[in-house]
């Protein structure tokens, strides 16, 4: 597995650098959210260990480029990021077959709400459509092996449906900026309308930073934090 992924998750697991408890309720208190309305497991505590009780202590590490020999073919390793720390796609020339993970589904979008509380200012939507582009030298016929649902064919209409859906453009949500300011909590509203059943939705919180960190770092909209520790987003 790639490095990123495999120390990550003995972070998460373990509560630490960051993934813990206490950081992630002092993050979302900084954005103006009431700290009911994150998740129960991360209210709690250690839910990682509790889906995932043990991790391996060894490894071997991929690096995007790598090719490794599986079943007498060669597959070459595609890292791309935003839905996870640092995912590793499979590619086998010989077979025309990209087993994308959850990177690339065929119908619905993957979760990217990675703002963690120990990179408040990390920005997945940015990375995951970047990311994306790791995939365009792979021919259009490719057979793709998504982990939800059924394989596919028409690897590059989806990415494009993916950098024209609302899930994924937070244009529509800066039209929807209208107010002087706005915490996290009252900040793209149009995003909160958006329909849950075309994705694997996560928490409103999340969503919304996601959001609100990308308009940013596009120019769309001003951040500050007042004078009570709170971040705010001011249309540009």
């Amino acid at each position: 597995m790639t490095a990123a992924e495999y120390l990550s998750a003995h972070a998460a697991r373990d509560d630490f650098a960051g993934f813990d408890r206490d950081n992630t309720l002092s993050s979302t208190s900084r954005t103006a959210w009431p700290r009911e309305i994150i998740p129960d497991a991360a209210r709690k505590g250690k839910g990682y260990s509790r889906g995932v009780p043990a991790l391996p202590k060894r490894y071997r590490r991929m690096m995007h480029g790598d090719k490794l020999s599986i079943g007498g073919h060669d597959w070459e390793v595609i890292t791309v990021f935003g839905h996870a720390p640092e995912h590793a796609a499979l590619w086998c020339a010989s077979k025309n077959v990209l087993i994308s993970g959850d990177q690339v589904l065929p119908r619905i979008t993957s979760n990217v709400a990675g703002v963690w509380g120990n990179q408040p200012d990390g920005n997945p939507l940015e990375l995951f459509l970047i990311s994306l582009g790791r995939f365009s030298h792979l021919p259009a016929d490719a057979l793709v092996l998504p982990s939800h649902e059924r394989v596919f064919f028409g690897l590059h209409k989806r990415i494009a449906e993916l950098h024209g859906s609302p899930r994924t453009a937070p244009r529509a949500a800066a039209r929807g900026m209208y107010q002087p300011d706005h915490g996290v909590r009252g900040a793209a509203a149009t995003s909160s309308r958006e329909s849950s059943t075309s994705t694997r939705s996560p928490s409103p919180w999340a969503r919304r930073s996601r959001t609100c960190i990308t308009l940013a770092s596009q120019g769309k909209v001003a951040r500050r934090i007042d004078g009570e520790g709170i971040r705010r987003f001011v249309r540009a």
